[in-house]
């Protein structure tokens, strides 16, 4: 797992999960303590003076670098506005033919935006997006226009270094990740549907994948609401992601717990 002194500048073409932490302080890398300077490192990546330049997943944590630079490879590579926008909705629920309508787009146009989105954050799909971004995106509602200025919530948790590379910042953010799943008090069916609202699929297309009627869906939909006590899928999602932190953090607790009974035992 040792990486050696003269690779250094293979780093930013791998995260940073392979380093040898004992050579970090040699390496020049720094874990940010500050959280203000956290935050402000992790809103680069939504304002577009950086972007995702690797990533991986191993175990609970995702590991993902970015780059600031005003080179071509990474400009390219940074969110715009409406890359924001597209973001949020697209956390929040949105189908192809809504997010097309709020950009005010094609829906083929929008299908392409999403793509690019989920390309320059290192997300193979929206429930992925959900499940890195969730806590920076659904602290927005679905009527908002995230803007410049507005600051994205860095995940509870995360752990963020430094370093530079041939006078290039970067920056590595290992982020807790679980996956995502539909409420257990729903019927299978219901969750098979909640599944694909998730990944932005319209009643139409829920239906074809389900071999089901379009008004079957609707109807799933609506017995899952009226269950969750919502209305939407914005707050459906919102539902969801935010069961899935509680459940996380209960589970921390439980582990806690369990570590201090077996060091009492002792």
């Amino acid at each position: 797992m040792q990486l050696a002194l003269e690779r250094k500048t293979e780093f930013a073409n791998w995260p940073a999960l392979y380093w040898d932490r004992a050579l970090a302080p040699q390496l020049g890398i720094r874990h940010v303590d500050d959280r203000e300077h956290a935050i402000k490192l992790w809103n680069h990546l939504f304002d577009g003076s950086s972007a995702v330049v690797s990533h991986a997943q191993v175990g609970e944590v995702r590991h993902m670098l970015t780059r600031r630079s005003l080179t071509n490879d990474v400009l390219e590579n940074t969110l715009n506005a409406r890359d924001r926008r597209t973001m949020l909705l697209a956390a929040l629920g949105s189908s192809t033919k809504e997010l097309a309508c709020e950009l005010e787009v094609a829906d083929s146009t929008a299908s392409i935006l999403v793509r690019s989105v989920l390309s320059k954050l290192g997300v193979a799909s929206r429930t992925e997006l959900i499940e890195v971004f969730g806590g920076a995106l659904l602290t927005f509602g679905a009527s908002e226009k995230p803007a410049m200025e507005v600051c994205f919530a860095l995940p509870a948790r995360a752990q963020v270094s430094t370093f530079r590379v041939d006078s290039e910042d970067y920056t590595l953010f290992e982020l807790p990740f679980r996956r995502l799943e539909p409420p257990p008090c729903l019927t299978h069916a219901e969750r098979e549907v909640v599944r694909g609202v998730f990944n932005g699929m319209s009643n139409a297309e829920i239906a074809q994948l389900r071999h089901t009627s379009i008004n079957t869906v609707a109807n799933q939909l609506r017995a899952t609401y009226v269950k969750l006590g919502i209305s939407g899928r914005s707050q459906l999602i919102a539902w969801c992601w935010k069961s899935h932190a509680r459940t996380d953090k209960r589970a921390r607790a439980a582990t806690r717990a369990s570590c201090d009974r077996g060091d009492s035992d002792a």
